[in-house]
């Protein structure tokens, strides 16, 4: 199950994302081959959060206010206020409480980005930098 994220203005901001992400990762390389010490991160948050959302038996539900698929939209009503919307009882179940993560999903990113593998966040994680000090 996942929200209403499929839309051509959706993919278009995923797709330079990830193309901004590639660029960024290239020039980061090569400034640590230029700069002895140089030390960088990048913390692959579309990658962390699209995990939660594609994975909800494993993370929880998706989306905890609004409508259509998923709740994925009009939490809140819409922007008149006339729209159903459906609200959860219990927040902490959920990834995202209409378009904001709740705390139960900021608590696990937090830890990810402490001590994540590579493949959320690298080269370094944020407890890795805080041992170069």
């Amino acid at each position: 199950m996942r929200p209403e994220l499929n839309g051509s203005c959706v993919k278009s901001f995923s797709k330079h994302a990830n193309q901004h992400n590639k660029a960024l990762s290239v020039a980061l390389k090569k400034l640590q081959s230029r700069l002895p010490g140089f030390k960088y991160s990048i913390v692959y948050y579309y990658h962390a959060l699209a995990n939660r959302i594609k994975n909800p038996t494993k993370y929880g539900e998706v989306i905890c206010c609004g409508s259509g698929l998923d709740n994925g939209r009009n939490c809140g009503g819409g922007s008149n206020g006339t729209q159903t919307y459906n609200l959860c009882s219990n927040r902490n179940d959920y990834v995202l409480f209409g378009g904001h993560h709740t705390q139960k999903t900021n608590q696990q990113l937090a830890q990810l980005f402490w001590s994540g593998a590579p493949n959320v966040i690298g080269p370094y994680n944020v407890k890795q930098f805080f041992e170069f000090v």
